[in-house]
């Protein structure tokens, strides 16, 4: 057993490493998918009117439901603690009833105006029959925005109990089954089987999900609804409603200049961006999933302890260990991974470059993305929401400033170095903000940045000047071992408090 003093550390490193885990599983999953889907649509109008749809349904799910969503675990905790579990669960299926019949309005408003939307998210697309389509897929991928909530909603119900991994393996068996459906019938089905592999994966998620709430009794013995009861949600995510706003802003424009680089470009970036997503929701399980429940229960006791100063800079550090490894390939070895993965079936050759040099851009801002998340649920915690979103804000005005003066020169790789710039600035300032220093935990952190660069500089020199070899794979594969080996000898060397954790949990010291 692990000794007293370890036991905090320990269980919240090991929930920590979990998650991670599953995210790590669901990104190689999600790798196939994309790979699969490269293959067979590549970087054609009908991919394109695909991420067109899709990216609409994104981004009205976010303007309408984000930043409940993303307060929803730390305001259940507190009307649970303040009030009664009773009345938490029926304030939490107060909000998913109403928030139901906010979707189905907006799928009904958003089918019936598709051709305006077309207009409004795609204006570079000139030929009527690509207008068509992608109104057409519009009206086919805007349903799932319901389907979207109820998943959202009950697995953060589901996280409010402690249950972190039940979800994230409902979440495997989901992106299983994409596979399968994409592998077995996309040559029948053509584009429209992203379209029914999603329904048919959401569906069944969203009823085990049901069934596991079911089957624990996470549901309100006596419901009724209460516009009261799920009010305190929507007032304690207010101000996150100005960045979630921001960030839907910048998310339109940056579809809108794309389109005006010409057909295939959206599907180029599309594919970028899925490489940095899986990254940044492995970041985001770590800060936004674990974090949350544990930091709320100690600031509420301890305020800025020195224990709640640990607690955070462990998620930080944490954070940065794990997410360093996706960091280095994709800066190092994008045009080698974009070979590999991507370049297959009907994506073309020329689409290599563009997306590789988005790609490296998207992968050096996810320190940044660290420093955002981590810090930004710690203001969320501290009940600054209003500095929270402020600066939320920000992250979403700049990039929007840098992509129009700049896409038309630079072309697409300006969205993924717009994107970079903003995460470090306002990632650095909301950790600034939090307030939360302590001298020691901050010496260990640049121990391990320094850990981080010095490896990132061992493999760097290793693919410049010992070996020259033209087999994409084996360079991927020897740089990852060259980097395994320099970050776990260093931390070996400098013995940092993580690996002591590794040795309690894997060696089964006492």
């Amino acid at each position: 057993m692990i000794g007293p003093k370890f036991n905090i550390a320990s269980s919240l490193r090991a929930l920590t490493l979990g998650m991670a885990f599953f995210q790590l599983m669901k990104a190689v999953l999600s790798v196939i998918v994309v790979m699969l889907s490269a293959s067979l649509f590549g970087a054609t109008i009908e991919r394109d009117a695909w991420v067109i749809g899709w990216s609409l349904q994104v981004i009205v799910f976010k303007f309408l439901f984000g930043p409940v969503n993303e307060v929803f675990r730390a305001k259940f905790a507190q009307i649970k603690a303040e009030k009664s579990e009773k009345e938490a669960i029926n304030a939490g299926f107060s909000l998913l009833l109403f928030f139901s019949i906010i979707s189905i309005l907006f799928v009904l408003l958003i089918s019936f105006f598709s051709m305006e939307m077309v207009q409004l998210f795609a204006p570079g697309y000139a030929q009527y029959n690509d207008k068509l389509l992608i109104a057409k897929m519009i009206q086919l991928v805007i349903p799932t925005l319901l389907l979207s909530e109820l998943i959202i909603l009950f697995v953060a119900l589901l996280n409010s109990y402690q249950s972190f991994y039940l979800p994230e393996i409902f979440g495997l068996v989901s992106l299983a089954l994409n596979i399968v459906l994409l592998s077995a019938f996309a040559q029948f089905w053509g584009i429209y089987t992203l379209v029914i592999a999603n329904y048919l994966s959401a569906t069944i998620l969203c009823l085990l999900l049901i069934w596991y709430i079911s089957k624990y009794k996470l549901y309100p013995k006596s419901f009724s609804f209460s516009f009261k009861a799920l009010l305190p949600f929507i007032i304690f995510a207010l101000p996150l409603y100005l960045s979630y706003t921001a960030g839907q802003v910048n998310s339109w424009t940056e579809r809108v200049f794309v389109t005006y680089l010409g057909t295939g470009n959206s599907a180029a970036l599309d594919y970028a961006r899925k490489f940095i997503d899986m990254a940044v929701i492995v970041i985001f399980a770590i800060g936004n999933t674990t974090m949350p429940p544990i930091l709320a229960g100690i600031w509420n006791r301890e305020q800025n302890s020195l224990r709640y100063k640990k607690e955070f800079f462990l998620f930080l550090r944490m954070a940065m260990l794990i997410i360093s490894p996706v960091v280095l390939v994709l800066c190092l070895c994008p045009h080698e991974l974009i070979r590999v993965l991507l370049q297959h079936g009907h994506f073309a050759k020329q689409w290599v470059n563009p997306t590789a040099a988005t790609l490296f851009w998207f992968g050096l801002g996810l320190f940044g993305v660290v420093f955002y998340v981590i810090a930004g649920q710690a203001l969320l915690v501290q009940k600054k929401s209003y500095l929270y979103a402020a600066i939320g804000v920000s992250a979403q005005l700049l990039p929007i400033l840098i992509n129009w003066l700049f896409y038309q020169k630079a072309g697409l790789e300006i969205f993924g170095f717009s994107w970079c710039v903003a995460q470090y600035c306002c990632g650095l300032i909301m950790f600034l903000c939090t307030k939360s220093y302590n001298l020691l935990e901050i010496k260990d952190t640049f121990k391990i940045a320094a850990i981080i660069l010095i490896s990132f500089s061992i493999t760097i020199l290793a693919k410049n000047f010992v070996w020259v070899t033209g087999n994409d794979i084996l360079i991927l594969v020897c740089l990852g071992m060259i980097y395994s080996i320099s970050l776990l000898g260093l931390a070996l060397l400098f013995n940092i408090e993580e690996v002591k954790f590794l040795k309690n949990r894997i060696l089964l010291k006492k």
